[in-house]
């Protein structure tokens, strides 16, 4: 419909993509998704979707509103909107997936509210999962809330770490995903008792040189540790498995040792890089 690609689906309309909308000769302030496209009512948000990396000018600003009757955002859907300073949602929305906001630096909020999702001091959250979505500018220098999960991508957030700034996790915390620590200032992270559960490449975080291991820690998962610069790492009693380039990186200092607790069964390829000593 002119400005909106989209496809339909059994459930309605899906946006596919919005670039023609910002190569107009005057953008709005505000991008307003369609409530209908093609006549039918709009439910879904799709992958990239809103990524503006090539179609906006870099002193492109605007806000977003997504319509009553969206249900699901995908993953993805907002990667790389870097001109959205604000992002409205609707009280309708059941799904909102991980990993959605990755290079996003813009407030969220929800004008009618929602009883699954919510967003407080910039943090956004689904209350059902008490999952950490995402972090916006305005959550810097303020403690995370207590949540049982960080979702995929959550504190990557360029603006919430440039000043080198370590985190403390809350107590809460059980699991963690994906590219959670991704190209940020942390240097030292301490998982408090509780965490089961690490994702693959959970750092890709070159200044990272510390970590501290809770002993609840059952698994350290294919590259959790990708291109850190660690120079010291307990593996705490406990952990059964160490999975494939666990423990890999580019640049920085070499770990010289690692001493695997006798509760490691199983490691895989190349968990360590070749100049380590593990015993």
């Amino acid at each position: 419909d002119g400005l909106f690609d989209y496809e339909l689906s059994s459930r309605g309309a899906v946006l596919l993509d919005c670039s023609r909308f910002f190569n107009q000769p005057e953008v709005p302030d505000v991008l307003e998704i369609p409530s209908e496209l093609g006549g039918t009512p709009v439910v879904a948000i799709a992958a990239n979707a809103l990524n503006t990396s090539e179609s906006c000018a870099d002193s492109l600003l605007f806000g977003i509103v997504l319509p009553e009757g969206v249900q699901r955002v995908e993953a993805d859907a907002f990667q790389c909107c870097h001109a959205a300073t604000q992002i409205s949602f609707p009280s309708t929305l059941t799904m909102l997936a991980e990993g959605s906001f990755f290079h996003v630096y813009a407030e969220i909020d929800f004008p009618n509210g929602n009883p699954r999702y919510s967003c407080e001091n910039g943090f956004l959250i689904n209350n059902t999962t008490q999952t950490l979505l995402y972090t916006a500018p305005s959550s810097h220098g303020i403690a995370l809330p207590a949540v049982r999960r960080l979702g995929d991508w959550s504190l990557s957030n360029y603006y919430l770490w440039y000043d080198d700034y370590d985190p403390v996790l809350p107590d809460t915390l059980e699991s963690v995903g994906s590219y959670v620590f991704y190209d940020c200032g942390v240097t030292r992270v301490t998982f408090p008792d509780g965490i089961t559960e690490l994702s693959p490449f959970t750092f890709s975080c070159t200044a990272l040189q510390e970590v501290h291991l809770p002993a609840s820690l059952r698994e350290i998962p294919d590259y959790c540790f990708w291109n850190c610069q660690l120079i010291a790492l307990t593996i705490p009693d406990g952990v059964t498995r160490i999975g494939a380039h666990a423990v890999d990186w580019f640049t920085g200092e070499i770990i010289g040792a690692v001493t695997l607790p006798a509760s490691v069964a199983f490691v895989g390829y190349r968990a360590f890089p070749d100049e380590c000593d593990v015993t």
